[in-house]
């Protein structure tokens, strides 16, 4: 559905950085997607502690246009190291909006009551349905 991929992108890209990091981490987490990770710049002591000198500046070295230590954000790759000071740079949106739209309660804490609001509504979900459940769940 063309309009919920449109809704879920312009939520991606309207996210805070810290929101979006917290998203995509969970994201990656749910799909196993350990290798996809996204670092703040401040672990990367930590994360190259095991390598050599040399084995770090190979993986600068072989993307290094797109490595600057100063960045807020770092991931490694299979082309090597990539920074940004934006998340949205770092990540692979399309692919996320696929799991998005297969996942939307991920997103539900991330939106406002009116695009929660709009959330339901692309999903066909009203809030009449709600009220059903609660009557329903009443006469119980």
């Amino acid at each position: 559905m063309e309009e919920l991929r449109n809704f879920i992108d312009g939520i991606l890209y309207s996210l805070d950085d810290n929101n979006l990091f917290d998203l995509y981490r969970t994201y990656c987490e749910r799909n196993n997607y350990s290798d996809e990770y996204i670092y703040y710049m401040a672990e990367f002591d930590e994360m190259f502690s095991n390598k050599t000198p040399i084995e770090i500046a190979e993986l600068v070295y072989d993307n290094s246009s797109d490595f600057n230590p100063y960045d807020e954000y770092f991931k490694e790759d299979m082309y090597g190291l990539k920074s940004s000071d934006s998340v949205i740079e770092l990540i692979e949106v399309s692919d996320m909006i696929d799991w998005l739209e297969d996942n939307t309660d991920e997103l539900r804490d991330y939106l406002s009551y009116d695009e929660e609001e709009e959330l339901d509504k692309l999903l066909g979900i009203s809030d009449d349905d709600d009220d059903e459940e609660e009557e329903d769940e009443e006469e119980e």
